[in-house]
C-alpha cells in the first residue's frame, strides 16, 4: 500500500510496478485538477505555458515520473494562488462599486467594468458629473452604467 503525505509518495514498500501506477495515477488527478483550476481563471491572468524539457517520446523512469508530478503539484499551487487573487481583487471591484453608488462625489471619474467584477456581458460603471461643467462646479455627480457592449 502506497502513503501520500503533502503530495509526495513512501516509496520504501511498494514494488515499482505498483509505484508506477501510483505515480500514474497522481500525475493523472493533478492534470485533471490544473485543467479545471485553469478553465476558472481569467485568461489575461494564465501563466504562459512552459516547452516540456524532454524533446523524444520515451517512457518515463521512476524519478522522471516523480519530478513530473512534483512539477505539477507546484504549478497548481501557483495557479491557486492566482486564483485567490482573482478572487480578492474580483471582491475588491464589487467593493468599488457599492461605495461609489452610495457617494459618487467621493470616485469622481472612477470607472469599474464587468471584466473586473467578474460578471458576464461589458457594462461600464463610472462617477460623471450630472450636467457636465455645471455639475462638477455645483459637486453634482451620478453613476452612469453603459448600455453594453459597442
Amino acid at each position: 500500500m502506497t502513503v501520500i503525505e503533502n503530495g509526495a509518495v513512501d516509496l520504501r514498500l511498494v514494488p515499482t510496478r505498483t509505484t508506477r501506477h501510483e505515480f500514474h495515477r497522481q500525475i493523472a488527478r493533478l492534470e485533471r485538477e490544473l485543467s479545471a483550476s485553469l478553465v476558472s481563471l481569467d485568461p489575461a491572468r494564465r501563466p504562459l505555458a512552459k516547452p516540456s524539457p524532454t524533446a523524444q517520446p520515451h517512457l518515463l523512469s521512476d524519478a522522471e515520473l516523480e519530478s513530473t508530478r512534483d512539477a505539477l503539484v507546484a504549478r497548481l499551487g501557483e495557479i491557486e494562488a492566482l486564483l485567490v487573487r482573482q478572487s480578492a481583487d474580483r471582491d475588491q471591484a464589487r467593493a468599488l462599486l457599492k461605495r461609489m453608488s452610495d457617494a459618487p462625489a467621493e470616485y469622481r471619474w472612477v470607472t469599474v467594468t464587468t471584466k473586473e467584477t467578474g460578471d458576464e456581458g461589458c457594462r461600464t460603471w463610472q462617477s460623471v458629473p450630472v450636467m457636465g461643467p455645471v455639475g462638477i462646479l455645483g459637486n453634482w455627480w451620478r453613476i452612469r452604467m453603459s448600455s453594453g457592449c459597442p
